[in-house]
């Protein structure tokens, strides 16, 4: 081996119960609040929700990423999971505040969509591109348990009931412990592998042994700020293992920063690595985009917040309501595309969008298409927006129909983070508009 790359690692002193990833999930959800200032008591939120679930869990339809509808029936474990899964898109991050937040006020619908985006399959697909017996074996055999391997059944079972009651009331704040042990990747862990078979007698069944020599050879260790599955502070342990590792830490990334990377930070580093055994240079990874949180889910244009005015803007209040949906409308596209549907998919309260170019390429053009693309009930957007991913450029017109009148408008925004705002220019029902935008979309 000549040189060796982690990206997303933990260390050997594994903990069945993930106390860890609890930790950076809530570690993760207050900072990323803290960055939009937007959701200040995402902590309370979450807990609230978790139990407002447990008494009442949620059951109805929402739309995938496909278009299509899904029943969803969502308990506390569910909202725990799907809290968990933000490791892997960032549409979870981009939106479960504001969707908290929604239901709250009796509109279902961003709420359900995330649920049918993110529990609706329910299944493995194909073992061609994922096996689930590998990944049983490896969680039930690899992995450190809470229980005697070489006790029976009834013995595991008290084993781990005992754990559970001496846990802590707030082992996995924000979320209740009955949350956390019952989500999907927790419970398959800590209950799903009580039955795995017991060593033969006899038989050198053990796990990869722990703290075993680690080689001097050159090692790079990448890893998410926001990732959960894999945190930090076990990707810094894994680092420290290896005598000559770099690690590097990725501003508002998720699991995996090198693959499927448009920014060309962490990739870059990795090729660096790979040709010259050295990072080099590392601070683009402090750089990233900051991750966008949607203020709110507007169920009409009258309810929205306001676009900020620029000098020569001639809008009403109304037109900037609207001009702050349509920015939120393409946002909204951009990042499920990334994250959910590849090649397309629907608006949030009706209409499509589809999407010519690569889904692996970062150095060619998305050409975005919207029809009738509604992130708003009332406001519809058609037009052609083009993201030029090297760049993090934005283009596009799109036609407005809205309830202050028809209108044209050119975007003109960065997908390099919120801190630079994009404009809005044109005209709605014959007005002169020019307002900023946040940019809205996470990479």
């Amino acid at each position: 081996v000549r040189a060796l790359v982690l990206d997303g690692a933990y260390d050997d002193d594994f903990d069945p119960f993930a106390r860890d990833a609890a930790g950076a999930l809530a570690r993760s959800w207050t900072t990323l609040c803290r960055r939009a200032g937007t959701c200040p008591n995402i902590s309370q939120d979450i807990r609230a929700f978790a139990e407002q679930l447990a008494a009442e869990p949620i059951d109805g339809v929402g739309i995938d990423g496909a278009g299509r509808r899904r029943r969803v029936h969502v308990t506390d474990a569910d909202f725990a999971q799907l809290l968990y899964d933000a490791s892997y898109t960032f549409t979870i991050y981009r939106d479960v505040p504001a969707a908290i937040e929604a239901w709250r006020d009796g509109d279902a619908a961003p709420f359900l969509r995330l649920a049918a985006e993110d529990l609706g399959s329910g299944g493995s697909g194909s073992a061609r591109s994922y096996s689930e017996g590998l990944y049983a074996a490896v969680a039930c055999h690899d992995y450190p348990t809470i229980w005697d391997r070489s006790g029976t059944l009834e013995e595991r079972r008290a084993q781990l009931d005992e754990a559970i009651a001496a846990l802590p009331e707030d082992a996995f704040a924000p979320l209740p412990n009955s949350a956390w042990l019952g989500s999907g990747y927790e419970y398959q862990l800590v209950h799903g592998c009580l039955g795995w078979p017991e060593p033969e007698p006899g038989v050198d069944d053990a796990p990869m042994p722990t703290l075993v020599p680690h080689p001097d050879l050159p090692v790079l260790v990448l890893n998410g700020e926001f990732d959960i599955t894999t945190p930090v502070a076990n990707a810094r342990t894994a680092a420290r293992a290896w005598p000559n590792a770099t690690f590097v830490e990725v501003a508002n990334e998720i699991h995996i920063t090198a693959l499927y990377d448009s920014e060309g930070c962490a990739s870059s580093i990795v090729r660096r690595f790979i040709r010259t055994l050295d990072a080099g240079d590392t601070s683009c990874a402090g750089r990233t985009p900051q991750i966008h949180v949607v203020e709110a889910f507007p169920g009409t244009a009258a309810t929205a917040p306001e676009a900020a005015s620029e000098r020569g803007d001639g809008s009403t209040a109304s037109d900037r309501r609207t001009a702050w949906v349509v920015a939120e409308a393409v946002g909204d596209a951009l990042t499920r595309w990334w994250n959910v549907t590849y090649r397309g998919g629907v608006g949030l309260r009706g209409g499509s969008f589809s999407t010519q170019g690569p889904y692996f390429s970062d150095t060619r053009p998305l050409v975005v298409t919207f029809r009738d693309a509604r992130f708003a009930d009332d406001v519809a957007i058609d037009g052609r927006v083009v993201w030029l991913r090297p760049s993090g450029a934005v283009r596009g017109t799109l036609r407005v129909d809205a309830p202050g009148g028809d209108g044209i408008v050119h975007l003109r925004a960065t997908s390099r983070g919120p801190t630079r705002p994009g404009t809005l220019t044109g005209t709605i029902a014959g007005r002169p508009l020019l307002v900023s935008v946040p940019n809205l979309w996470s990479p």
